[in-house]
Formats: structure tokens, sequence, C-alpha cells
């Protein structure tokens, strides 16, 4: 599997990938002072919040 956490700031988005459903639970989680955070599954092409990404992938 393939995650893309995108993080929008006051300067702008950041984008991260990561193989693995906790890591990209730990760069969501280090976004918590931004203005907002989505994961997308690569493979599916769907977004979450990490409230629903936790409650899909039960991290």
């Amino acid at each position: 599997m393939r995650f893309r956490i995108e993080v929008n700031t006051l300067d702008g988005k950041m984008s991260y990938e990561r193989n693995t459903p906790s890591d990209a639970l730990h760069v969501a989680d280090g976004g918590k002072e931004s203005l907002g955070v989505t994961i997308t599954d690569t493979e599916e092409g769907k977004s979450y919040s990490p409230e629903q990404f936790r409650k899909r992938f039960g991290h």
C-alpha cells in the first residue's frame, strides 16, 4: 500500500508518501498545528481525515 499525506500550512501544502498506515498516521500526527491534514490511499484513490483513517485502518 502507498499513502499520501497532505499537510496544509500558512506557507503552502506539504506532501509526504509512506508505505504503512502507522507511518502515515505518524506523519499526520506531526501536522496537528496545521490548517488541515488529509491522508489518501493511493490504490483506492480515497482521502480521509486522520480520525477517519484511524477508524478505517485500525491504528
